[in-house]
């Protein structure tokens, strides 16, 4: 399942170069992510980790639609700085206002039921376990589902 979604026209201009550089990059280097030169990955990992900072205050929107779309952004764009870099991806750590684990994993699995991942990677005995600022580490490596793919329209 493709999302596609709305955000600030700054965040659409940088997504949009940070896939043209990326997409630049790979083409470049024959499809090979480990023909990519060095110095283009640093350049293109600068740039995701930039957007990540503009987008990780999104995540605690008191619109659920922005939240859910920034985590899935958010999602994306660590996997592809680690595909660059080639650290494998094990899981997602972010800082979250009054956690909904059930939201989470309905954005990141499709699936509500598979909250107790989560629970269980974050530490948490409750998947909503109150208002407080908590560091939620979201698994993407062996889960039954894929999280939904992200398209970007410039």
């Amino acid at each position: 399942m493709s999302v596609i979604f709305e955000f600030d026209p700054i965040i659409v201009n940088d997504l949009v170069a940070i896939s043209s550089a990326y997409n630049a990059a790979l083409q470049a280097a024959g499809n090979s992510l480990s023909a990519i030169p060095n110095a283009t990955v640093i350049a293109i990992v600068a740039q995701i980790t930039q957007l990540l900072n503009v987008l990780q205050p999104l995540t605690n929107s008191q619109d659920s639609e922005t939240a859910a779309n920034a985590l899935r952004l958010i999602s994306l764009l660590t996997i592809i700085s680690n595909l660059l870099t080639g650290e494998e991806q094990v899981s997602i750590q972010l800082q979250v206002y009054n956690p909904n684990l059930y939201g989470l994993a309905a954005v990141f699995y499709d699936d509500a039921s598979l909250y107790d991942v989560i629970m269980e990677a974050s530490g948490l005995l409750d998947p909503q376990p109150g208002f407080d600022l908590y560091t939620i580490t979201i698994p993407i490596n062996n889960v039954p589902q894929q999280a939904p793919g992200v398209a970007f329209a410039p």
